[in-house]
């Protein structure tokens, strides 16, 4: 992907806020620790903060992004 879209993927992270700015978004990450991690558990150092021009919400059924738009879920979901 990094070659073709000069992307780079990276697994094991936390969209912890964003907030649109008009020509960027400003997100909030973090190493992801565990859906029941505290606050208490992460250093200053650890959390990140970039500004991108897109923020995409592909995180599921229970989407972060969507959930912090305001946006509803039409489609369905699979059980597994």
């Amino acid at each position: 992907m990094n070659d073709k879209y000069d992307l780079k993927l990276e697994r094991g992270i936390e969209l912890i806020n964003f907030t649109d700015k008009g020509s960027y978004v400003e997100v909030k990450l973090r190493p992801y620790k565990g859906k029941h991690a505290s606050d208490e558990e992460f250093k200053d150092d650890e959390y990140e903060i970039l500004r991108v021009k897109y923020l995409i919400g592909a995180d599921g059924a229970h989407s972060f992004v969507r959930e912090q738009l305001n946006l509803g879920f039409k489609g369905e979901v699979y059980h597994q």
